[in-house]
């Protein structure tokens, strides 16, 4: 348990309910990934500028670079938000939600209910080191995105926008230990379910 996540989360708890496990989230691999794309498309850059600006090639390249030195601002823009949202991002599983507390000014909380995974309305699945619950209507609407490998640039990668479909998705993006918290979900679930049956 992450002390720091936990006392974040805590003041946003129903009665009765208790963290079983807070973390947040640890994702290099996708800030690494967008660096060596600004890396590579800058020095791209850099190489188009030295070409002699007088030849035809050279007034080409250059209309080239402004077009890519574009590209890689967009990249730093939407790196730097990815990174904001990364680091003020807060997951915890407790007895009765998985909680998603994540913002850039404020924090606003979202809960998914687990007594949910044990009906047909709502899924969950572990890839890599992210857990996503999600809406299983989302599967039957053709041409909707998998909600495995949704994530549109310049949004929160906590909370992303499905489009093409109706219903919800949330993610629990860079987890370390992703199949021991996806096992204390769907453990605490079934205990919802197995109570319901007392």
């Amino acid at each position: 348990m992450d002390p720091e996540a936990s006392t974040q989360i805590a003041p946003h708890l129903l009665a009765g309910e208790s963290i079983l496990w807070s973390g947040r989230p640890h994702e290099t691999r996708s800030i690494v990934i967008r660096v060596a794309i600004v890396v590579t498309l800058g020095a791209i850059v850099l190489a188009m500028r030295l070409l002699a600006p007088e030849s035809n090639l050279g007034v080409a390249m250059n209309q080239s670079a402004i077009l890519l030195a574009a590209i890689v601002m967009l990249f730093v823009g939407e790196g730097a938000l990815f990174h904001s949202y990364i680091s003020s991002t807060f997951y915890a599983v407790t007895n009765q939600r998985v909680i998603i507390l994540t913002g850039l000014r404020e924090h606003q909380a979202v809960g998914v209910l687990l007594d949910r995974l044990n009906g047909p309305l709502m899924k969950v699945r572990r890839h890599l080191a992210t857990i996503t619950l999600y809406a299983s209507a989302i599967e039957s609407v053709p041409g909707a995105i998998d909600p495995m490998l949704a994530y549109i640039p310049f949004s929160n990668p906590s909370l992303p926008q499905i489009w093409g479909a109706r219903g919800e998705c949330y993610k629990l993006v860079g987890i370390h230990d992703t199949a021991h918290v996806y096992e204390l979900i769907l453990n605490a679930a079934r205990e919802l379910d197995d109570a319901e049956y007392r």
